[in-house]
């Protein structure tokens, strides 16, 4: 009886779980992912370029640009021309971070590397999943997982590990990129 009722309460759960991934891969075509809005300074050399739900960063230095987030697969022609319309250029893109590994964050990547010839930096515990496009994601195996063009990693960063350009050092974390300091 016991087993039964075990049974029926993990297979519930993973009901549960199979509807809200399925909700995730209809959420792609969430029209605020895709809209996009005028590029805004945040605060000295942090803009935002992203589209009206989906953040995209550029942090802007006198060595280059460190863009944070490539989004959706067709969101880097969105992203380059927020970019450009404050004038900065495209191609002074030398670093691409990324918050996490999902289609939604990552699916991009591929194309603005191709463009930018950017590096491409991913926190540890995403690189086998950004360098086989989710295939190597832990719900892989689920067909409501979404993949993306797989893209090579640069540098594998950890906890605690700065990003440098310019005159801007990031720390990161598994959680996010904490802090943004300017060295003067």
């Amino acid at each position: 009886m016991l087993y039964a009722e075990t049974m029926r309460a993990l297979l519930s759960c993973l009901l549960l779980v199979l509807f809200c991934a399925s909700s995730l891969v209809r959420a792609e075509t969430n029209p605020t992912w895709t809209t996009s809005i005028a590029p805004f300074r945040i605060a000295d050399n942090l803009y935002y370029v992203g589209s009206q739900d989906l953040a995209s960063y550029l942090v802007v230095t006198p060595k280059g640009n460190i863009l944070i987030n490539a989004n959706l697969a067709t969101s880097p022609s969105q992203i380059r021309a927020s970019v450009e319309k404050p004038g900065f250029r495209w191609g002074d893109t030398k670093i691409l971070l990324n918050s996490q590994a999902h289609f939604d964050h990552m699916g991009g990547a591929a194309e603005v590397i191709r463009e930018t010839h950017a590096k491409n930096m991913v926190m540890d515990g995403d690189v086998s999943v950004v360098e086989t496009g989710a295939r190597a994601d832990f719900l892989s195996p689920s067909p409501n997982i979404p993949t993306y063009s797989p893209v090579h990693v640069d540098r594998v960063l950890r906890d605690e590990d700065t990003v440098s350009l310019g005159d801007v050092t990031l720390t990161t974390s598994s959680l996010m990129l904490r802090e943004l300091s300017s060295r003067n």
